[in-house]
Protein backbone atom coordinates (compact mmCIF):
# COMPACT_ATOMS: atom_id res chain seq x y z
CA UNK A 1 0.00 0.00 0.00
CA UNK A 2 1.39 3.33 -0.95
CA UNK A 3 2.09 5.64 2.09
CA UNK A 4 -1.25 7.80 3.39
CA UNK A 5 -1.68 11.48 2.94
CA UNK A 6 -4.91 13.63 3.21
CA UNK A 7 -5.53 13.20 -0.43
CA UNK A 8 -5.72 9.69 -0.34
CA UNK A 9 -7.85 9.55 3.06
CA UNK A 10 -10.37 12.03 1.36
CA UNK A 11 -10.54 9.63 -1.81
CA UNK A 12 -11.29 6.90 0.49
CA UNK A 13 -13.82 9.19 2.49
CA UNK A 14 -15.56 9.87 -0.45
CA UNK A 15 -15.88 6.53 -2.18
CA UNK A 16 -16.92 4.88 1.82
CA UNK A 17 -19.87 7.63 2.33
CA UNK A 18 -21.11 7.05 -1.25
CA UNK A 19 -20.52 3.06 -0.93
CA UNK A 20 -23.68 0.85 1.20
CA UNK A 21 -21.18 -1.70 1.18
CA UNK A 22 -17.49 -1.67 2.59
CA UNK A 23 -15.48 -0.21 0.48
CA UNK A 24 -12.00 -2.71 0.19
CA UNK A 25 -9.19 -1.14 1.94
CA UNK A 26 -5.80 -2.56 2.13
CA UNK A 27 -5.01 -5.19 5.32
CA UNK A 28 -2.62 -2.55 6.73
CA UNK A 29 -4.43 0.71 6.27
CA UNK A 30 -5.53 1.21 10.15
CA UNK A 31 -1.56 0.81 10.47
CA UNK A 32 -0.62 3.38 7.93
CA UNK A 33 -3.59 5.27 8.91
CA UNK A 34 -1.84 5.64 12.86
CA UNK A 35 1.46 6.30 10.99
CA UNK A 36 0.11 9.38 8.93
CA UNK A 37 -1.94 10.31 12.34
CA UNK A 38 1.04 10.53 14.42
CA UNK A 39 2.86 12.58 11.99
CA UNK A 40 -0.08 15.15 11.16
CA UNK A 41 0.00 15.43 15.15
CA UNK A 42 3.63 16.38 15.13
CA UNK A 43 2.96 18.74 12.57
CA UNK A 44 0.30 20.50 14.17
CA UNK A 45 1.99 20.92 17.64
CA UNK A 46 4.79 22.34 15.91
CA UNK A 47 2.35 24.35 14.14
CA UNK A 48 0.92 25.63 17.08
CA UNK A 49 3.91 26.91 18.63
CA UNK A 50 5.08 28.80 15.44
CA UNK A 51 1.35 30.19 15.41
CA UNK A 52 0.66 28.76 12.01
CA UNK A 53 -3.45 28.83 11.32
CA UNK A 54 -3.30 26.73 8.19
CA UNK A 55 -1.44 24.21 9.38
CA UNK A 56 -3.10 23.46 12.72
CA UNK A 57 -7.03 24.39 10.49
CA UNK A 58 -5.30 21.37 8.11
CA UNK A 59 -4.85 18.52 11.29
CA UNK A 60 -8.32 19.63 12.14
CA UNK A 61 -10.03 19.22 8.69
CA UNK A 62 -8.32 15.48 8.74
CA UNK A 63 -8.75 15.04 12.16
CA UNK A 64 -12.92 15.17 11.30
CA UNK A 65 -12.65 13.64 8.26
CA UNK A 66 -10.81 10.99 9.96
CA UNK A 67 -13.27 10.18 12.59
CA UNK A 68 -16.50 10.38 10.16
CA UNK A 69 -14.90 7.10 8.30
CA UNK A 70 -14.33 5.65 11.36
CA UNK A 71 -18.01 6.25 12.14
CA UNK A 72 -19.35 5.25 8.68
CA UNK A 73 -17.17 1.51 8.86
CA UNK A 74 -18.33 0.80 12.02
CA UNK A 75 -21.95 1.44 10.92
CA UNK A 76 -21.34 -0.86 7.88
CA UNK A 77 -19.64 -3.44 10.48
CA UNK A 78 -22.66 -2.97 12.64
CA UNK A 79 -25.03 -3.83 10.23
CA UNK A 80 -23.18 -6.89 8.70
CA UNK A 81 -23.46 -8.13 12.20
CA UNK A 82 -26.76 -8.29 12.51
CA UNK A 83 -27.33 -9.32 9.08
CA UNK A 84 -25.25 -11.99 10.00
CA UNK A 85 -27.17 -12.71 13.36
CA UNK A 86 -30.36 -12.88 11.15
CA UNK A 87 -29.01 -15.24 8.25
CA UNK A 88 -26.62 -17.07 10.34
CA UNK A 89 -24.07 -16.16 7.43
CA UNK A 90 -20.94 -14.19 7.91
CA UNK A 91 -19.91 -12.19 5.32
CA UNK A 92 -16.49 -10.27 6.18
CA UNK A 93 -16.07 -9.51 2.53
CA UNK A 94 -13.72 -5.71 2.53
CA UNK A 95 -13.38 -6.05 6.41
CA UNK A 96 -9.66 -5.61 7.53
CA UNK A 97 -8.41 -7.96 10.19
CA UNK A 98 -9.11 -5.16 12.92
CA UNK A 99 -12.81 -4.47 11.79
CA UNK A 100 -13.48 -8.73 11.03
CA UNK A 101 -12.19 -9.33 14.92
CA UNK A 102 -14.41 -6.40 15.76
CA UNK A 103 -17.29 -7.95 13.96
CA UNK A 104 -17.14 -11.08 15.12
CA UNK A 105 -16.94 -9.34 18.84
CA UNK A 106 -20.37 -7.65 18.21
CA UNK A 107 -22.01 -10.76 16.60
CA UNK A 108 -21.13 -12.64 20.12
CA UNK A 109 -22.38 -9.67 21.95
CA UNK A 110 -25.81 -9.72 19.78
CA UNK A 111 -26.02 -13.58 19.66
CA UNK A 112 -26.06 -13.47 23.91
CA UNK A 113 -28.55 -10.86 24.00
CA UNK A 114 -30.85 -12.36 21.43
CA UNK A 115 -30.73 -15.62 23.49
CA UNK A 116 -32.58 -13.30 26.03
CA UNK A 117 -35.19 -13.37 23.25
CA UNK A 118 -35.19 -16.47 23.07
CA UNK A 119 -35.38 -17.42 26.72
CA UNK A 120 -38.83 -14.97 26.97
CA UNK A 121 -40.57 -18.02 25.02
CA UNK A 122 -39.27 -20.93 27.43
CA UNK A 123 -40.74 -21.60 30.19
CA UNK A 124 -37.58 -21.65 32.69
CA UNK A 125 -35.29 -24.00 33.20
CA UNK A 126 -35.26 -27.56 31.35
CA UNK A 127 -36.50 -30.23 33.65
CA UNK A 128 -33.92 -33.12 34.11
CA UNK A 129 -34.81 -36.40 32.51
CA UNK A 130 -35.09 -38.26 35.73
CA UNK A 131 -37.18 -35.39 37.93
CA UNK A 132 -39.54 -35.93 34.52
CA UNK A 133 -39.80 -39.55 35.74
CA UNK A 134 -39.81 -39.27 39.07
CA UNK A 135 -42.75 -37.13 38.72
CA UNK A 136 -44.75 -39.45 36.18
CA UNK A 137 -44.36 -37.13 33.02
CA UNK A 138 -45.59 -37.95 29.93
CA UNK A 139 -42.98 -39.57 26.94
CA UNK A 140 -39.58 -38.88 26.89
CA UNK A 141 -38.68 -36.19 29.27
CA UNK A 142 -36.32 -33.05 28.94
CA UNK A 143 -36.75 -30.65 26.20
CA UNK A 144 -39.60 -28.98 25.88
CA UNK A 145 -40.09 -29.27 22.12
CA UNK A 146 -40.14 -33.01 22.26
CA UNK A 147 -43.68 -34.04 20.39
CA UNK A 148 -46.07 -36.04 22.20
CA UNK A 149 -49.27 -37.69 20.08
CA UNK A 150 -52.15 -37.37 21.68
CA UNK A 151 -56.10 -38.62 21.22
CA UNK A 152 -58.36 -35.68 22.39
CA UNK A 153 -61.14 -37.05 24.99
CA UNK A 154 -62.58 -33.59 25.17
CA UNK A 155 -63.54 -30.22 23.15
CA UNK A 156 -60.59 -27.98 23.41
CA UNK A 157 -60.85 -24.03 22.22
CA UNK A 158 -58.04 -22.86 20.55
CA UNK A 159 -54.71 -21.43 23.19
CA UNK A 160 -51.48 -20.28 23.13
CA UNK A 161 -48.63 -22.94 24.85
CA UNK A 162 -45.44 -22.18 26.76
CA UNK A 163 -43.70 -21.94 23.74
CA UNK A 164 -45.36 -18.72 22.63
CA UNK A 165 -47.81 -20.52 19.85
CA UNK A 166 -51.54 -21.15 18.97
CA UNK A 167 -52.83 -25.00 19.56
CA UNK A 168 -56.32 -25.98 18.69
CA UNK A 169 -58.71 -26.02 18.37
CA UNK A 170 -59.55 -29.99 18.68
CA UNK A 171 -62.66 -31.88 18.21
CA UNK A 172 -63.26 -35.50 20.46
CA UNK A 173 -61.52 -38.09 19.21
CA UNK A 174 -59.14 -36.00 16.79
CA UNK A 175 -55.13 -37.21 16.70
CA UNK A 176 -52.47 -34.34 17.81
CA UNK A 177 -49.06 -33.95 17.97
CA UNK A 178 -47.96 -30.98 20.54
CA UNK A 179 -44.94 -30.54 22.51
CA UNK A 180 -44.85 -32.40 25.78
CA UNK A 181 -45.57 -29.15 28.13
CA UNK A 182 -48.53 -28.95 25.74
CA UNK A 183 -49.39 -32.74 26.24
CA UNK A 184 -48.77 -32.51 29.84
CA UNK A 185 -51.55 -29.64 30.42
CA UNK A 186 -53.84 -31.48 28.26
CA UNK A 187 -53.32 -34.80 29.97
CA UNK A 188 -53.77 -33.23 33.53
CA UNK A 189 -57.01 -31.45 33.03
CA UNK A 190 -57.87 -34.84 31.22
CA UNK A 191 -59.16 -33.39 27.52
CA UNK A 192 -56.39 -35.51 25.96
CA UNK A 193 -54.87 -38.93 26.58
CA UNK A 194 -50.99 -40.29 25.45
CA UNK A 195 -51.29 -42.66 22.02
CA UNK A 196 -48.58 -45.03 23.60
Amino acid sequence: MAELNYDEIMRLYRLEKNATKPIELDENFYDALVKLMDNEKALYLKSLKEFSVSKARNFTNLKKIVEDFFDLREKKILNKALLALHSSEINEENLTSQERKTMRALLEILQAHHALLDGMFTEGKEKSEGAEKEKGGIGTAGSDFNMISLTILSEVQPFIGADMKEYGPYAVGQMAEVPHKVASLLVSRKLAKTNE
